[in-house]
């Protein structure tokens, strides 16, 4: 079999990300960053390098959420980083929905590895009132 496309190699990417977070382990979740990676998530600071992005998929897990899907919708290659434009939702105990949004990821080639560098995402649930 040949190398994986950029758009195969992140969906390969997201299946094992979905899995390590439906394990409840934020430290295998955090594997698919680059090691100085970035979170860059709504109404907070950046969270950078993968202890501290391990740390923050732990809180994620500890306020209830038990799934995160992830859907792509275009990946752009440019060598040896992509950038991709998705969807995402997250469910809490019994597949209840907590949050669904939009969010764009910079990928790039770590050790012959496709990782997350960058990511920035935001919610499409109105707040409340």
């Amino acid at each position: 079999m040949g190398r994986l496309t950029v758009h195969e190699a992140v969906g390969h990417a997201y299946q094992g990300f979905m899995k390590a977070f439906s394990r409840r382990d934020p430290t295998a979740v955090s594997q698919y960053f680059t090691l100085d990676g970035q979170l860059l998530p709504p109404q907070s600071g950046p969270v950078d390098g993968r202890p501290a992005i391990a740390a923050f998929w732990q809180a994620v897990i500890d306020m209830g959420i038990t799934a995160v899907t992830l859907e792509t919708v275009e990946v752009f290659d440019h060598g040896d980083s992509a950038y991709e434009v998705g969807r995402y939702s997250l469910a809490a105990a019994g597949g209840e929905p907590v949050d669904h949004g939009k969010y764009v990821v910079i990928w790039r080639l770590e050790a012959g590895d496709w990782k997350i560098h960058r990511d920035i995402w935001s919610t499409s649930v109105p707040p409340s009132a």
